[in-house]
């Protein structure tokens, strides 16, 4: 899930409908564990596999999300590149 976000801030980036057909075949494939973290785009990869995800699975229980929260001090973040900066505050949470 670390590869989807803005393309305009990194080119590797994809955008949601470009994520989507690579989610959509996983999850027909049977995979039901997804992994993120708010560092992987700035928290936008979140974003984009919760929307996923929501569309995808009828219910909640049928899959698992696993979320990594990276917890930096102000200065460690105020060092990283835009692009992977977070937009709201570490320690915000699912």
């Amino acid at each position: 899930m670390m590869s989807y976000g803005d393309p305009a801030q990194v080119p590797w980036f994809l955008p949601e409908d470009k994520a989507e057909p690579i989610v959509r075949r996983a999850a027909e494939g049977g995979v039901t564990v997804f992994d993120t973290a708010d560092m992987y785009s700035g928290g936008v990869s979140e974003e984009i596999t919760g929307r996923l995800l929501r569309r995808l699975f009828t219910r909640r229980d049928d899959y698992v999300l696993a979320a990594v929260e990276l917890t930096l001090t102000p200065e460690e973040t105020a060092r990283l590149e835009a692009p992977y900066r977070p937009r709201r505050p570490f320690g915000y949470g699912l």
